[in-house]
């Protein structure tokens, strides 16, 4: 794969979503990684240098946190899909 556009961390669950995101993503030629798992997501993070977080909020043991307080110079997005709404909240 060769690293063309901006580097995505997709960080999420549900299957559905991480393909959803990934084919949108790389039609745009974004260089797309994934992460089911705060473990993994931390492990990417530290691996790939994403520009930017695509982030579950849903997901458990408190990774939401321990991603904040890292400093990986990218921009974080929060994706929150609660009751047909669906949430951004951006941090640079």
């Amino acid at each position: 794969m060769s690293e063309s556009g901006p580097r995505v961390l997709i960080v999420d669950d549900e299957y559905a979503i991480r393909r959803f995101l990934r084919a949108s993503l790389t039609a745009h030629n974004h260089t797309v990684f994934e992460a089911v798992s705060g473990q993994e997501a931390l492990a990417a993070v530290a691996a790939h240098r994403p520009d930017v977080v695509i982030l579950d909020l849903g997901l458990p043991d408190g990774f939401v946190e321990r991603l904040e307080r890292r400093d990986f110079g990218g921009l974080v997005t929060w994706l929150a899909g609660r009751f047909d709404m669906v949430c951004f909240k951006l941090y640079a």
